[in-house]
């Protein structure tokens, strides 16, 4: 059996395809857990037109001048149908007129799956009117949590729940490592506890939230530290003035940007994870941090609670309450870090890791293949 994973949007044209396979990571090497029972193509758009056949797997690369959401795609429907696939993947919903016209080109047999990436259902009336239109053409949906897709249902832009399923849309090939090495190697506190922040700097992942209640936290007399990397700067102002402000200088440090690989030490030396997002497509930082097994204190956002299992593996706190984030701030003083470290290595392996994401679409795939069967 054949399955076709298709992008149609354009990215990183500076890099060769070579480096796009390394930048692409997260998004495809869950196929290495596939490749046994499927054949598996991807389709890139990129900087130039080439073809990669590396360890059981091929990629396809076409050289596209610009991204057009609107022209159909005939070149690469044609594509499609010479590779005569049984189960195509594509991503995002915004392209579903794509998917749905693919229809036309391949056997009625063959499985059509949309992976969301964090979009939500458009404004504009027309564009709701062709998503419903495609909706039937289609087989099924993966979010990160099925609760992101019920702004979907609710508008009929979906027809039904049954198809929807939860799976991430990537992962991470970073490990759990020596968490005392790795503190000895970036130089934090070895005795005090040690938080992180990964993200931008903007409204949406909500930083004074958390200083905020850092700052109560160390107003209880309690001591920590917080490293925060980010790479862009919207609200950096505001945190100096509030980490001056309030003396926090010897507590909150911030790192700035760092090289992703970099991250990985970072991730292994830290207790624990922060984030105060409202609103993400699943979560790549936290999805790391819970790789090197950080246990997390996140927000309590669809994807956050699927990637905890409702905080099973972590702490949650309803988006922008900074007293309920401190609450559980406190809760970290007695907490059993062994018992939720071991919770969170257990949920990534389960529902977050490459294999999981395989195992996931492997389940899907043959639910509707055996509903094919069942209606013939």
């Amino acid at each position: 059996m054949k399955i076709f994973d298709v992008s149609y949007h354009g990215s990183h044209y500076d890099l060769s395809p070579e480096e796009y396979l390394i930048k692409s990571e997260s998004n495809i090497r869950y196929a290495s857990y596939l490749k046994n029972n499927y054949s598996l193509l991807f389709i890139f758009h990129t900087s130039s037109n080439k073809k990669i056949k590396e360890k059981g797997i091929t990629y396809f690369f076409r050289k596209k001048k610009w991204n057009s959401k609107v022209l159909l795609p005939l070149k690469l429907s044609w594509i499609v149908r010479k590779n005569c696939p049984d189960i195509i993947l594509v991503h995002s919903i915004f392209y579903i007129h794509f998917a749905a016209f693919l229809r036309f080109f391949i056997p009625d047999k063959a499985v059509i799956l949309i992976q969301n990436h964090g979009e939500l259902p458009p404004v504009s009336y027309l564009k709701k009117v062709l998503i419903r239109y495609c909706d039937k053409y289609i087989d099924g949906y993966l979010f990160t949590s099925k609760q992101m897709g019920r702004p979907w249902l609710n508008q009929k832009l979906i027809a039904t729940d049954t198809k929807i399923f939860e799976v991430m849309e990537g992962s991470t090939s970073f490990v759990k490592k020596d968490r005392i090495n790795s503190k000895e190697i970036t130089g934090v506190s070895l005795t005090k506890p040690v938080f992180l922040w990964v993200g931008r700097l903007d409204s949406n992942k909500d930083p004074l939230c958390v200083l905020k209640a850092f700052k109560r936290f160390k107003d209880t007399g309690k001591d920590f530290e917080l490293y925060m990397f980010y790479h862009t700067i919207e609200l950096l102002n505001e945190i100096e003035v509030f980490i001056s402000d309030n003396d926090l200088q010897k507590n909150i440090f911030l790192k700035g940007y760092i090289n992703h690989d970099a991250l990985e030490k970072w991730y292994n030396a830290t207790d624990y994870y922060i984030s105060a997002s409202h609103k993400e497509g699943s979560g790549y930082a936290l999805c790391e941090a819970m790789a090197c097994g950080a246990i997390p204190i996140v927000s309590k956002i669809p994807s956050f609670e699927y990637m905890t299992k409702n905080g099973y593996a972590g702490l949650l706190y309803e988006k922008g309450n900074s007293d309920m984030l401190f609450e559980n701030l406190l809760t970290t003083i007695g907490l059993d870090q062994k018992e939720y470290q071991n919770r969170v290595n257990q949920i990534f392996q389960e529902r977050l890791s490459f294999e999981a994401i395989a195992k996931g679409l492997d389940s899907i795939i043959q639910k509707h293949l055996e509903e094919r069967i069942s209606c013939k």
